[in-house]
């Protein structure tokens, strides 16, 4: 009887938080995938659809101001989260062009690198590969890496 009261009383407790075998971490602007009993990270391209599959008023998440970047910073630092994906990936012109989206983004305004991406760092070939992923340490410096290494996926409200 004690196992069936905390059975329900689990499910009651994540019902409304899920998404499929997710639960989220939420300081109520963004939101972190937080899988249960695994690591809970994805590739980029997974990021997008686990977004804005979960409630179509979110997307992958945008830091487009210093101030956005502490706010993710904190949030990170909060939930003990190393690296998380966001919406960026490379542009039609490699070493210079950032998108924010999918597909047909809106043109970064705002970067903030942890090490200035060059040619020398990437090739080419690989340019269109890649996304990029915000790190706590250093603070709130983004990385660019291959779309299909595996980070937790960080969420937002449209705006």
């Amino acid at each position: 009887m004690i196992q069936q009261i905390i059975l329900v009383l689990i499910f009651i407790g994540f019902q409304g938080t899920t998404y499929g075998t997710n639960t989220w971490r939420t300081n109520q602007r963004f939101y972190m995938t937080d899988r249960l009993s695994c690591s809970c990270k994805y590739k980029q391209t997974d990021g997008f659809e686990i977004c804005c599959n979960w409630r179509k008023e979110f997307r992958l998440a945008e830091i487009d101001s210093a101030g956005k970047s502490r706010e993710v910073r904190e949030f990170l630092f909060r939930n003990e989260y190393g690296t998380a994906w966001i919406a960026g990936r490379p542009g039609a012109c490699p070493f210079r062009d950032y998108v924010w989206g999918k597909d047909g983004g809106k043109p970064m305004n705002y970067t903030n690198w942890r090490k200035t991406p060059a040619p020398g760092d990437i090739n080419e070939a690989e340019w269109c590969d890649l996304g990029v992923i915000v790190r706590d340490s250093p603070p709130a410096k983004w990385d660019l890496v291959r779309q299909d290494t595996l980070h937790h996926v960080l969420c937002e409200l449209s705006n």
